[in-house]
């Protein structure tokens, strides 16, 4: 459309400037006639005009009804264009409604949905932190229960021990005085039983001594006599 009202503005400009080119060869030709110049030039001239003013006129005609035509047209096409364009943003519009009530009751849901989650999940961090606080409280009496027991047990060991530690340095400090006080007593009596040990180590070694030696003294003999013996029997023999 844009270019068929660009065509038709050229078109009367076109017109426009030729009529005015007319305008001008008739006022010259005016001129000629006043000054005495050439009637027939300008019968010509004026015959030559009227024709084409005459097609000026038709195409003025034709441009005016070509123009109402295409405005006919322009408000045809701007009504069902219109009309078009007006249903489909109803439509468009209608969807977008329905589209906007869909995601508004979807996220209506999740939000219930998510609302819920987050009670149920409130109720269970409330239970679970209650629960580890009952433990916590249970292991804390019984913690301190325990470590009363354990230093009322270390207590009496320490009394115990302490008690055990004082009747053995006692009795240790006992026995050293006591030996103290009898050291040359207990050490006469090691000395006389050394000197006991000895005198006896000694009989008993001399007697073994003794015995040893009779017993080697007969011994020699009776080899002696045997040897001897058989010597003279031998000796006998050969005389």
């Amino acid at each position: 459309m844009l270019s068929v009202h660009v065509g038709l503005i050229l078109l009367v400009a076109i017109v426009g400037s030729t009529e005015a080119g007319l305008q001008r060869n008739e006022n010259r030709e005016g001129r000629g006639c006043q000054g005495g110049g050439g009637n027939g030039g300008g019968l010509l001239g004026r015959g030559l005009g009227n024709l084409l003013g005459g097609v000026v006129g038709t195409v003025r005609n034709v441009v005016a009804t070509v123009d109402t035509i295409v405005d006919s047209v322009s408000g045809v096409l701007t009504v069902v264009t219109g009309g078009v364009l007006g249903t489909v943003i109803y439509i468009v519009q209608d969807l977008l409604v329905v589209a906007l009530e869909v995601v508004g009751t979807v996220l209506g849901d999740a939000e219930a949905t998510l609302g819920n989650l987050l009670s149920a999940l409130h109720t269970v961090i409330t239970f679970a932190v209650s629960t580890i606080t009952d433990l916590l409280t249970v292991v804390n009496l019984t913690a301190v229960g325990l470590i009363a027991n354990i230093g009322g047990l270390l207590g009496k060991l320490n009394v115990t021990v302490q008690g055990l530690l004082e009747t053995f340095v006692h009795a240790l400090a006992h026995f050293v005085l006591q030996i103290q006080n009898n050291l040359v007593s207990i050490l006469a009596i090691i000395l006389v039983t050394l000197l006991e040990v000895s005198d006896v180590a000694v009989l008993f070694a001399s007697r073994e001594i003794a015995f040893l030696g009779r017993l080697f003294d007969q011994t020699f003999q009776q080899i002696l006599f045997t040897f001897l013996g058989g010597y003279s029997s031998c000796a006998c023999r050969h005389r």
